[in-house]
């Protein structure tokens, strides 16, 4: 049984994973000519269009994101394993806690650095207006 749910849950992540790459590529593909090609009309009906496409997207990402949450895999190896329906063991698993701390490491020292560039452009912003 729980392995049934396990694939409906890896088929549903291929489909909102696919469903997220086609809205952003309709966005890119569709929603823009419209935008730049068909004057005020082009520019109401693109944005409208863009608008139910980025919800769209965001929604299937969203998905993507309950379903890694829900069966706690992180990292690129935990994902594709989860689609193929394998399970990693014990010393894999401790491997991929160690990346995932890692991980949040880096992304600690990525969130610091653009604070401090933020801080750099809004002084630079008032020096400028001063």
């Amino acid at each position: 049984m729980k392995n049934t749910i396990q694939n409906k849950d890896a088929a549903t992540y291929k489909r909102a994973q696919w469903c997220g790459v086609i809205g952003l590529i309709l966005l890119m593909a569709v929603v823009t000519p419209i935008y730049e090609n068909f004057g005020t009309v082009g520019m109401v009906f693109g944005s409208l269009l863009a608008g139910a496409l980025s919800v769209f997207t965001f929604m299937s990402f969203h998905k993507m994101e309950a379903i890694k949450s829900e069966h706690d895999i992180q990292t690129q190896r935990e994902i594709l394993a989860f689609i193929n329906g394998e399970t990693l063991d014990d010393i894999e698993k401790a491997k991929e806690l160690e990346i995932r701390k890692s991980n949040r490491r880096g992304m600690i020292v990525a969130l610091v650095i653009s604070c401090i560039s933020i801080i750099v452009t809004a002084i630079h912003l008032i020096k400028m207006l001063i």
